[in-house]
């Protein structure tokens, strides 16, 4: 990463998270789309589209733009690299607004594609579909663990002892993992 300006990093971490939102979250409204936008809760196959929807796209950007920032795509990663010094502090706030000028930049391509269909399906958000009885409490707990299990997982393949060229499938395969699993309770 050294030999990338720190403008070139942003925009990756701008460009990627762009990227996980429009393809993550999209897949939502897409999959809502095709049933005719009446079908809620999601189906255990829509739920396995939306998962892979989101870590295909997670290890394709490991793999382009990762060498270009980390691909951190979320404040919460970048927080914890810089927490296990493996990232400078200096910069996280930087890559912090990166990261939520190209969530909403991929918003905005989500509701540039998909028209006012995507707000009326709640843009991705399980909010406006699931009918779960879950708690704030509950589900802030499991969010926690999701996100404790995906930076486990991140600060472990990216460790210089790990094998080499498998960061990007093991994190998308862990975030599609989560999902399946997290996914019908938030």
């Amino acid at each position: 990463m050294a030999e990338h300006s720190v403008a070139q990093r942003l925009f990756a971490e701008f460009i990627g998270t762009a990227l996980l939102v429009f393809i993550g979250a999209g897949s939502v409204p897409a999959i809502l789309l095709l049933e005719g936008g009446s079908k809620a809760p999601f189906s255990g196959a829509d739920l396995g589209f939306i998962a892979m929807a989101f870590g295909l796209i997670i290890v394709a950007l490991v793999y382009t733009v990762g060498k270009v920032s980390g691909c951190h795509i979320n404040p919460a990663v970048t927080f914890a690299m810089a927490a296990t010094k493996r990232f400078p502090w200096r910069e996280v706030p930087t890559y912090w607004a990166a990261q939520v000028a190209g969530g909403l930049a991929g918003a905005f391509a989500m509701w540039g594609s998909f028209g006012t269909r995507a707000v009326d399906l709640g843009y991705g958000f399980g909010v406006v579909h699931f009918t779960s009885p879950t708690s704030w409490a509950s589900a802030m707990l499991i969010e926690a663990i999701a996100t404790g299990i995906l930076l486990f997982a991140i600060l472990g393949i990216v460790d210089t002892r790990s094998p080499e060229g498998w960061a990007g499938l093991v994190i998308g395969l862990v975030v599609v993992a989560i999902i399946i699993v997290v996914g019908p309770v938030t």
